[in-house]
């Protein structure tokens, strides 16, 4: 946990000075429709039950959802996806190259894992987080809000980690077909998951995109 601790000081670290480098504006206001309270909630009483059935593992699950939700968030929806849409200004077309972009710099980054892993556990990581990052970027572009895919992966990670453990994760797996179809599976699903919330026929419902594309983007 502390070579996790001090791996998340550097990511805060790095967080900086991209803001340094790439200043884009990020946005946090959450608009509370009737659909987003009732996923709050369920998303809520749901890491409830599980820490009263898993209570062994409640600090550590709380851990590694802080500690990988917020500073990753940050760098790859807030500054990188935020960067690229102010870059591909193209309607709905350059949203979904700013998504794919960063999504792939998102799996790229999980590569450092191999210092502590195999490389056939590395590349399986790698390919089931771009469905992950993939379905984030969506979320941040439809809500307008960081805040939303920080609570999405919080929770995501938060739900693995009491269910399974800190030390359950790529690291033991292989190249072998159960295992690569349960990672494209879950890729998938994610990826699905990230087309249904973006609904690309409804692209002016996309509130991030009207933030940083209108004169007044930062209301």
């Amino acid at each position: 946990m502390l070579n996790d601790a001090a791996f998340k000081v550097f990511e805060l670290f790095l967080a900086a000075i991209l803001c340094f480098i790439l200043p884009v504006p990020k946005y946090f206001k959450i608009i509370f429709s009737r659909r987003t309270v009732r996923w709050l909630i369920i998303l809520l009483i749901s890491s409830i039950l599980l820490s009263i059935f898993n209570p062994e593992r409640f600090w550590e699950a709380l851990f590694i959802g802080t500690a990988a939700a917020f500073p990753e968030e940050f760098i790859f929806r807030g500054i990188f996806l935020g960067y690229l849409l102010k870059t591909f200004k193209s309607g709905k077309y350059g949203v979904i190259i700013s998504l794919v972009i960063s999504t792939v710099l998102f799996s790229v980054y999980h590569f450092g894992n191999i210092s502590n892993q195999n490389i056939e556990a590395t590349i399986l990581q790698m390919f089931g987080v771009a469905g992950i990052g993939f379905m984030l970027g969506c979320l941040y572009v439809k809500t307008g809000s960081l805040l939303i895919p920080m609570i999405a992966h919080f929770f995501f990670d938060f739900f693995l980690t009491i269910m399974n453990g800190m030390q359950v994760s790529y690291k033991t797996q292989q190249f072998d077909p159960s295992t690569i179809s349960a990672v494209i599976l879950q890729f998938l699903i994610f990826l699905l998951i990230g087309i249904m919330i973006l609904k690309a026929k409804h692209s002016d419902d996309w509130r991030l995109t009207r933030l940083i594309y209108s004169e007044n983007g930062n209301k």
